[in-house]
């Protein structure tokens, strides 16, 4: 079920603040998306997700056009939209940098998931490594949302 864009915001800027809080997205790294309808609520660009405030999320339209005229909409905003056009079953996208994940991917190391059952069922039987691409482009958007044809 969808909830409103007040309560939405509000529970972007929690998770943002659970994630910074945690380590998982330090400085201004990450990004995360809810979708509306025909609309997607997404944080700003160069935010820090723990001092997120409603004002720091800002709704666009499918083709990434910011219907708020205020703020600057994440960079990584097409890539949120791929994967929202190629999974309509997805509603909420968290888009981290989590140091230890960010090590393994550098180290070109895939992750397994089947060290908890748990993992396995909502995840898959592992977690796809992504190559390197220019950030902010069609070409990591296409590449990233290929990767959760399968996976969540």
């Amino acid at each position: 079920m969808l909830c409103n864009s007040a309560k939405t915001r509000y529970d972007i800027c929690e998770i943002g603040r659970i994630m910074y809080e945690k380590g998982h997205s330090p400085g201004s790294s990450g990004n995360i998306s809810c979708r509306l309808g025909n609309e997607i609520l997404v944080t700003a660009s160069g935010c820090c997700l723990g001092r997120l405030s409603a004002e720091d999320v800002i709704a666009v339209d499918m083709n990434g056009n910011p219907i708020d005229k205020k703020g600057n909409p994440s960079s990584e905003r097409f890539m949120h939209i791929e994967i929202y056009k190629r999974r309509p079953d997805v509603n909420c996208i968290i888009h981290a940098h989590a140091p230890k994940s960010t090590a393994m991917s550098i180290a070109g190391k895939e992750i397994s998931s089947d060290i908890l059952a748990e993992a396995v069922i909502h995840i898959g039987e592992k977690i796809p490594l992504a190559a390197y691409e220019t950030p902010s482009t069609n070409e990591l958007a296409a590449m990233v949302a290929g990767k959760f044809t399968d996976n969540d």
